[in-house]
């Protein structure tokens, strides 16, 4: 996974105006489809698809969780 979130970073350096290389790694936690439909649409539940994946999603990322954020 680390050599994933290098990719990444490099990507973002390459591609944007940011600055990655000191750029501390983010937590990352795998979900399945379910559990990820389920914290995307926490706070708004009635809005959630019906057979409770959403398709669309792929990953979030919470800037807020854990001391680097969390993929």
């Amino acid at each position: 996974m680390e050599a994933l979130i290098d990719l990444l970073l490099d990507w973002v350096a390459r591609n944007t105006p940011y600055e990655t290389a000191a750029m501390p790694h983010p937590a990352v936690v795998e979900l399945s489809p379910e559990l990820l439909t389920r914290e995307f649409y926490s706070g708004i539940a009635s809005l959630m698809p019906e057979d409770g994946v959403d398709e669309r999603l792929n990953a979030l990322f919470a800037v807020t969780d854990g001391p680097h954020g969390t993929i």
